[in-house]
């Protein structure tokens, strides 16, 4: 799923209330689980202000009903 971040601490605290892992995923392949990952969470703040408030990722859900948690973020 292709999300479209505008409120970053909505985002993230919506993500660590999901049930199962929430991965980020990688262009160049891999991918990493950012729920209650504070390391990679300030990361993508840090990324998320640098690009003007406004970041694009890609997730994948092992758990669906953690998809449905984040659509409202969804661009598909």
């Amino acid at each position: 799923m292709k999300v479209k971040i505008k409120d970053m601490a909505d985002f993230l605290k919506k993500v660590d209330m999901c049930a199962g892992e929430v991965y980020l995923v990688y262009s160049g392949g891999g991918r990493e689980n950012i729920k209650q990952n504070p390391m990679r969470q300030a990361e993508l703040v840090d990324e998320w202000r640098n690009s003007g408030n406004c970041l694009i990722l890609t997730l994948e859900f092992p758990v669906y009903r953690d998809s449905l948690r984040l659509s409202a973020f969804s661009l598909e």
